[in-house]
């Protein structure tokens, strides 16, 4: 891929020059929160800390495949699924001929019986696909349990489970996690566990060293943001009634952070939307570990982000 876009930016140039706008469901141009969330995009995949995988199932489409009614335009699971192990895309050919492959395919897969030797997806469930992958060494060994519907990258970076609705990408310069309520989740250099409501995570160094050896670590904890006075048909606000004022709310969230370190010299700040400095949050250190409880509401204004230096 030459670029990955979010849906969308922003609609209208009004939302990029007007203060006072609403904060609407598909644009992030007014969503203070997740403008901050694209900082993880940024350093994940343009900076590099998460490895790219070096295996590959690419899915074979005959050239001709809009000429056969019969075709299916959606993608099968079993691709989607791939996807969160390793690289998957489209590869356009003729069925019968030799078809150059991509360097680390494992396998290929394919719809329908046409294609020799590829792996028909139309014959079992993604489950059953995957984990018969697994059994015959065309997957990792641990990439995916189909009882939690649980995913590993080949690279063991990125790990997400289906049923516990959760996310952690663990990489030398940075950490992240999704999670809810009562759940934790541990990388290597830090423990996460969320205290109250729906939580993501970031722990990423910010001056070019891992973060076991890094002297400035941003840490963001961002929940959700709404505007004020929204009204919702329903608790889980899948349909809005009312979509209320340009002023934002942000969601009351709570996390321990615990950061697998002694971290004397270090100083922790809480940060503003704006990147300032809003006060010091006391760490408490001990065990060969150091850790605080992340607040949102912990000064006189929303707090999406610490700030741990070294002075």
């Amino acid at each position: 891929w030459s670029a990955l876009c979010r849906f969308a930016y922003a609609i209208s140039p009004e939302e990029l020059k007007k203060k006072e706008m609403k904060h609407s469901f598909f644009t992030i141009a007014r969503d203070p929160l997740a403008l901050l969330s694209e900082r993880a995009g940024v350093l994940f995949f343009l900076r590099g800390d998460v490895t790219p995988s070096k295996i590959c199932y690419p899915f074979l489409i005959n050239k001709n495949h809009l000429e056969i009614p019969e075709n299916n335009d959606v993608y099968p699971l079993q691709i989607k699924w791939l996807g969160l192990i390793g690289k998957t895309g489209s590869l356009i050919g003729v069925p019968g001929k030799k078809n150059k492959l991509p360097r680390g395919t494992m396998d290929t897969l394919s719809t329908g019986a046409a294609w020799p030797g590829a792996l028909s997806c139309n014959r079992e469930t993604p489950s059953e696909t995957l984990s018969r992958m697994i059994t015959t060494g065309k997957l990792p060994k641990g990439s995916f349990d189909p009882t939690l519907e649980c995913f590993q990258s080949s690279t063991g970076q990125l790990v997400l489970n289906r049923q516990k609705k959760t996310f952690q990408a663990t990489t030398p310069y940075s950490e992240g996690f999704v999670l809810d309520h009562g759940q934790t989740l541990a990388g290597k250099f830090t423990t996460v566990s969320a205290k109250s409501a729906f939580n993501t995570i970031l722990i990423a160094a910010m001056d070019a060293a891992p973060l076991t050896m890094s002297k400035r670590i941003l840490i963001l904890h961002l929940t959700d943001t709404k505007n004020n006075a929204m009204r919702f048909s329903s608790e889980d606000m899948n349909s809005v009634e009312d979509t209320g004022t340009s002023e934002k709310l942000a969601r009351r969230g709570e996390a321990e952070i615990i950061i697998n370190t002694n971290l004397d010299g270090y100083t922790l700040y809480a940060v503003g939307f704006d990147g300032a400095r809003l006060k010091k949050i006391p760490l408490q250190i001990g065990g060969g570990k150091s850790r605080f409880i992340a607040k949102t509401d912990c000064a006189n204004e929303p707090v999406p982000a610490y700030e741990l230096v070294k002075e």
